[in-house]
């Protein structure tokens, strides 16, 4: 089996449990559970970045501590949500300036570990979150996949100038405008087929800002690979990796969009009517 074969197998299989898991008809159990199951695997992937092994074992234990920590907290969570979207941003604005500074593996343990604990403990709370919402979670996929696949075609078209050499020399600029735009175009496809024309710019802005974060998220999760030597986060998905691999883009999208529907009940509102 070629590795166009193992992609399309795997990406067939793949869409099948996203129907599962965000379809009204699954019951809240089976969704938490293999939330939670996804969330281990991601946090394992994560953990074989880092170089020293104590560090390895402490950071998914320390993640589930903080996730356990935040089930009292939910309520409290929803009035800093606005707190949190402006910390992620900073903090994503930090790492865009890691991203275009990086040279050959100089990131350190610390920072990979303080990275991955802000970015994976909201990534996988959202998730949980997804049980209540899943609108968000489809919205976000569905963006932030259009955007890699067009980035990657209008970049074996059009492409010519490298985006960041050092780090992913594949993706080009204008595969990263072309699929921004389109993502974006895409998201008020979106807003028409659930009848929102009323909400089209919004969608717009919207689709802009999770495709560019999304981009983000890729070209970081490069950059730690490359840091480590490893060319993927592991090999339990056939010819995509792994579930990092996979979801980069998402994990960076989706707490960003969920908090912002907390500071926007409006948003979160118009988000919870994208399902099946």
């Amino acid at each position: 089996m070629n590795n166009l074969t193992q992609r399309i197998c795997s990406a067939a299989v793949l869409i099948l449990i996203l129907v599962v898991l965000i379809h009204p008809a699954t019951t809240i159990p089976i969704k938490a559970t293999a939330i939670g199951f996804i969330s281990l695997i991601i946090l394992w992937e994560y953990s074989r970045l880092f170089k020293s092994r104590f560090i390895r074992i402490f950071f998914p234990i320390l993640v589930i501590g903080g996730l356990l920590e935040m089930l009292f907290f939910t309520g409290y969570l929803e009035k800093t949500s606005n707190y949190l979207f402006w910390f992620l941003c900073l903090l994503w604005l930090f790492i865009l300036f890691q991203v275009l500074t990086y040279k050959k593996k100089n990131i350190n343990d610390f920072l990979i570990f303080i990275f991955g604990y802000f970015i994976l403990l909201p990534f996988v709370a959202s998730l949980f979150f997804m049980v209540m919402n899943p609108g968000i979670f489809l919205y976000v996929v569905i963006v932030v996949s259009i955007a890699d696949s067009a980035a990657f075609f209008v970049g074996r078209t059009m492409g010519k100038t490298s985006l960041l050499p050092n780090i992913s020399p594949g993706k080009t600029i204008e595969g990263f405008i072309g699929g921004v735009l389109i993502a974006s175009l895409f998201s008020c496809l979106i807003a028409l087929f659930y009848g929102l024309q009323d909400r089209l710019l919004e969608f717009l802005y919207l689709g802009f800002l999770v495709a560019l974060i999304s981009v983000l998220g890729d070209v970081f999760f490069s950059l730690l690979k490359r840091n480590k030597g490893i060319k993927d986060s592991s090999n339990l998905i056939p010819g995509h990796g792994g579930f990092i691999d996979l979801l980069d883009g998402t994990i960076a999208a989706l707490p960003l969009l969920t908090f912002l529907s907390f500071r926007i009940n409006e948003l979160g509102s118009t988000l919870a009517l994208i399902g099946f």
